[in-house]
């Protein structure tokens, strides 16, 4: 197998713009550190969902049909009139308790068919 010579002059660029793209992933998604992380969300009856985000602003979503379960990871996909995009919140099973964890997947199955 051989490997495609790069020079470091390229490399270098490349793997600071990964190492700065984690960072603030990790920042925005792991940590809650920025204004616009999710804090907590609340499921209302009618298919929606209320999220609240660390700078105290409250938005109205609705659920994407494609949000998916696993049994290690939740993938909601909300939808706001400010987006054209769905943003995705991926919830691990050890972010909630047991409790939370079942009725929210009982609730998107409920919602999302």
């Amino acid at each position: 197998m051989s490997v495609l010579p790069i020079s470091p002059l390229i490399k270098l660029p490349g793997i600071l713009m990964i190492a700065w793209a984690a960072t603030v992933s990790i920042r925005h998604h792991a940590l809650l550190m920025t204004a616009k992380s999710f804090q907590s969300l609340v499921l209302l009856t009618d298919g929606g969902i209320e999220a609240l985000r660390v700078d105290g602003e409250c938005l109205k979503a609705e659920v994407s049909p494609q949000s998916t379960l696993f049994p290690w990871l939740v993938v909601l996909l909300l939808k706001t009139p400010a987006r054209r995009s769905p943003q995705a919140i991926l919830i691990l099973p050890d972010s909630l308790t047991a409790d939370e964890l079942r009725k929210l997947r009982s609730w998107l199955r409920l919602m999302t068919g």
